[in-house]
């Protein structure tokens, strides 16, 4: 697992754009100049929900994968599960030391 800073994430109140964790210091700044005002909060917003989306998203897999297709309800596609794979895979990316 990454040793990213856990979730929550929230915007700064007082700086646009700003991403900050629960000790309410800069996880990230979204604030391109080659981009903008509302692509930079929309990407500011994207980012500040990234630990929330990347637990929900574990969570499906682990469902998933505990009941397997076993009920019938739903079809499991495998181009989806590869999706859902590759970007839990790509936000948990082993950190080089």
């Amino acid at each position: 697992m990454s040793k990213y800073t856990k979730g929550p994430w929230k915007l700064h109140d007082m700086e646009d754009n700003t991403i900050v964790g629960n000790d309410h210091l800069a996880i990230a700044d979204a604030n391109a100049i080659s981009r903008s005002k509302e692509e930079n909060q929309a990407n500011a917003h994207l980012i500040a929900a990234a630990p929330e989306l990347l637990e929900a998203c574990k969570e499906q897999m682990r469902v998933i994968e505990t009941m397997g297709n076993k009920t019938g309800c739903w079809p499991i596609n495998d181009d989806n599960l590869q999706m859902a794979k590759s970007a839990i895979a790509k936000a948990d990316i082993k950190v080089v030391k």
